[in-house]
């Protein structure tokens, strides 16, 4: 038997009779083979396990001597004669240390190991000042040991002296896992504890999942310190020389890779990173279809650097939520909202989008007017309502007004109906002069709807989609988390967003739902061109239309004039202009351009006019499924297996496969031996078949190790997108990136107050009422019940005469309007 072959089957620790014949390699065994020396070792070994129970001999509190000797072990290197030792004493109750090494004279060759008991010697020497902290001292000088000699010539470990007396007590056997020589992490438990902590689960929490699942901590191998120990040192491994070089050197490996990955990054006189940007190429094409509307917001900035993490967010074709870009600054300064915007619209191609939605700020409002000249600037509501309760709290106070001020704030359809109701509003309260709610006034029109109805908003009136992004990360990392692991976190957030716009746009491809409205022509044709979010809008808005009532006032062919709205509710009144001839129509509620959903009061005339399919011109193109991400690609040469399946379909198949496999053979020990073998032998394979693909010495790209990518960086050959420009080359790593400077935070009062996270409250009972109740039936009831509870304020205000109607202006006209009937013009049209 080779001696290589006997130390495979032999790696673990063996010993060797305290016997004279056989304790040394003296000149009697020197007559014997390698062979049989293992073989007698072995038998012995066996043996004395067999008939000494080494609890046995634990004694706490007096010394203690070991009742077995080592001497004559044969081992095959360094660590096996440390493993030899160490599962001595784990089966004796003592932990051990590496002592020194003695080499041979003028080499590097070891000649004599040593390994020492845990408690071998004093940690505070003669002489040295204790310090005012310090870990507990266990140290007692002990003098138990084993010295293991190195055979010239064949390089074996060959223990020829074990001291056995220890001056101390054994640890009991319930407590033995605790001993820190003993205590090991395996590289399977940590990337199981690294992965687990990567996708935001506590550590904690995982960690009490393996101990239930190996039967205790006992079992486990290792303490709650050592696994945070040890991931945290898994981190830093992958760092290289600071958090923040890292990151970029991660965006250059990446851009180096994908042609249209994007990235940006800015540093200070120091070389520390202050700004950076990336997106990458799905986030390009998303734009691409979904750029109408930007929402931004810079409320979020937990992280080890307290700096500001800003999301570019938009919603999909599924009213979900979709990542355009991720963007960290220093500051909320207008430079610094400048190179960001700018970086964006760069990555973009310098497309505007129609629409961008961010909370109020003086410098963000700067640079949001120079960047993008072309869009609809829009403050979130909802900040404002929040400074409202700050800015006004006795007028807020006030029975009733918060509820009015609510409805101006957000719900009215024309300018004739905010200003109605504002000056209403203020009238009744006395608060038309207050500083506050002048300023408010004044940028009217980047808040209230009524003066964005021509500009595509979705309907969105705040930032809270942008504040779900945060949320989605402030679940998995915490103040104490770097740059690095907020990237890592984004793609993993991103990848759950995609995933389950993935299963809207199967969903909505394959099958729909029960739907209320099934029979009627009208919602069968919504329900062929809408995906099933937008259309369950679209039907909810055709059953409110029912309820409607719909007079004409006007007839020239081919135009229809109508008024709609509801006989108890509405109290203003909409008007409906049809054409239909051309099919062209319009509402003065100008939800269409808002929304990009037809309203209930143009599928109220459709109804009356027997209209079947929704006009080519009002189908919204973002709302159809087929703007969703369906495109197939296939390889030319169909012979050719990977050139049709692309890598990430067949890595998801084929990992399938084998975990089908792994479930079938886990209980049985034959099965899992053959699937160990046939894995074995197959990553022979292709590690042969792909050195050979790629030639003498030459290893794919995937391969090399990080330094070589970075280090050889080329100008990619792909092609790149015309109108993108990529970062300058030289500004890959020029020198060593620095981490971004700790900001200092504003004590007040004596706690910590300046740069929270603007959290919006949410009770139990209101979590649980969104879950069970539809969001956008609830909205709109609470819609629906604000504008009348609000409109039966000016009822008794305004006499209409008998049969009048009061309904909104279909002109600019900043006044409402009173259709009253006469007997012999018919409809007499009276300003209010």
């Amino acid at each position: 038997m080779e001696n290589s072959q006997i130390f495979h089957d032999f790696s673990v620790s063996t010993s060797i009779s305290n016997d004279s014949s056989s304790c040394h390699l003296n000149s009697s065994a020197e007559n014997q083979s390698y062979e049989d020396i293992l073989n007698n070792s072995v038998n012995n070994s066996e043996q004395n396990d067999a008939n000494e129970d080494p609890e046995s001999y634990v004694v706490v509190g007096q010394d203690f001597e070991e009742p077995v000797s080592l001497e004559g072990s044969v081992v095959k290197d360094d660590d096996e004669a440390y493993e030899l030792y160490n599962s001595h004493a784990f089966r004796n109750g003592f932990g051990t240390r590496k002592g020194k090494k003695e080499y041979r004279s003028g080499t590097r060759i070891v000649r004599q190991r040593f390994f020492v008991c845990a408690y071998e010697g004093f940690k505070n020497p003669d002489g040295v000042v204790p310090k005012s902290f310090k870990k507990i001292d266990r140290r007692t000088g002990c003098k138990a040991s084993v010295q293991f000699d190195v055979d010239k010539k064949t390089g074996v470990y060959v223990l020829s002296k074990h001291s056995r007396l220890h001056n101390h007590s054994m640890v009991p056997a319930n407590k033995r896992h605790l001993i820190r020589s003993h205590r090991h992490i395996s590289k399977e438990q940590l990337a199981f504890l690294t992965t687990f902590t990567c996708s935001g689960t506590k550590l904690a929490d995982v960690l009490r999942a393996m101990r239930k699942e190996v039967g205790g901590e006992a079992n486990l191998g290792f303490t709650v310190p050592d696994a945070y120990d040890a991931v945290l040192a898994e981190k830093k491994k992958k760092l290289d020389g600071c958090d923040s070089n890292q990151l970029i050197r991660w965006f250059a490996m990446r851009q180096a890779k994908e042609h249209d990955f994007y990235y940006d990054f800015q540093l200070n006189e120091e070389n520390q990173l202050i700004n950076f940007f990336w997106r990458d190429g799905r986030m390009r094409s998303d734009y691409e279809a979904f750029g109408d509307l930007l929402i931004h917001d810079t409320t979020y900035r937990t992280n080890k650097y307290d700096m500001i993490c800003g999301p570019f967010v938009r919603m999909n074709l599924h009213t979900q939520n979709i990542m355009f870009g991720v963007g960290f600054i220093l500051n909320e300064k207008a430079g610094t909202f400048d190179w960001l915007f700018n970086s964006f619209l760069t990555s973009m191609g310098g497309k505007q989008p129609v629409t961008i939605m961010t909370d109020q700020s003086s410098a963000m409002d700067k640079a949001i007017r120079e960047v993008f000249p072309k869009s609809r600037h829009r403050l979130c509501a909802w900040h404002i309502g929040e400074n409202a309760v700050v800015n006004i709290k006795g007028v807020m106070a006030k029975e009733g007004f918060k509820r009015r001020f609510d409805y101006v704030l957000k719900y009215t359809d024309t300018v004739a109906e905010f200003e109605h109701y504002w000056n209403s509003l203020m009238t009744d309260y006395n608060c038309k002069t207050h500083k506050w709610i002048e300023r408010l006034y004044d940028l009217k029109e980047k808040w209230c709807p009524a003066y964005n109805k021509e500009w595509f908003s979705g309907g969105i009136l705040s930032s809270q989609r942008s504040e779900t992004t945060n949320h989605s990360i402030s679940r998995r990392l915490h103040k104490t988390n770097g740059l690095c692991d907020f990237y890592k976190c984004f793609l993993d957030v991103i990848d759950e967003w995609r995933s389950k716009e993935n299963k809207g746009d199967y969903n909505s491809s394959t099958g729909n739902r029960y739907y209320a409205c099934a029979d009627n022509i009208l919602c069968l044709h919504a329900r062929d061109v809408y995906t099933i979010a937008i259309y369950l809008i679209f039907e909810q808005r055709f059953i409110k239309a029912i309820s409607l009532r719909c007079q004409r006032i006007s007839y020239e062919f081919p135009v229809s004039k109508y008024i709609v709205g509801h006989p108890t509710k509405d109290f203003i009144r909409h008007v409906v202009m049809f054409n239909e001839q051309e099919m062209v129509v319009d509402c003065t509620c100008k939800s269409y351009g808002e929304i990009g959903v037809l309203c209930s009061h143009i599928l109220r005339v459709f109804i009356v006019h027997n209209v079947e399919e929704i006009p080519k011109q009002y189908i919204m193109k973002r709302w159809t499924k087929k703007a969703m991400n369906m495109i197939v690609e296939e390889g030319e040469d169909r012979d050719n297996e990977v050139s049709v399946v692309s890598a990430s379909v067949w890595r998801m198949q084929s990992i399938r496969n084998c975990i089908k496999v792994i479930n079938e053979a886990q209980h049985c020990p034959a099965a899992r031996k053959l699937i160990d073998l046939g894995v074995l032998d197959m990553s022979c394979k292709v590690k042969e078949y792909i050195g050979g693909v790629e030639g003498d010495g030459n290893v794919s790209n995937k391969y090399v190790r990080e330094e070589t990518l970075l280090d050889g960086i080329e100008p990619s050959t792909d092609t790149v997108l015309p109108d993108v420009v990529e970062p300058i080359a030289e500004k890959v790593i020029p020198t060593m990136i620095q981490n971004p400077p700790k900001r200092k935070r504003k004590i007040k009062n004596g706690t910590e107050k300046a740069n929270e996270r603007n959290v919006r409250p949410k009770g139990i009972v209101e979590k649980k009422r969104n879950k069970l109740k539809g969001w956008n039936k609830r909205r709109e009831t609470h819609v629906d019940n604000l504008r009348e509870e609000t409109q039966s304020t000016d009822q008794c205000i305004i006499n209409l005469p008998v049969g009048g109607v009061l309904v909104h202006p279909t002109s600019s006209n900043s006044q409402l309007e009173a259709y009253v009937p006469d007997d012999y013009f018919g409809v007499h049209i009276q300003p209010l």
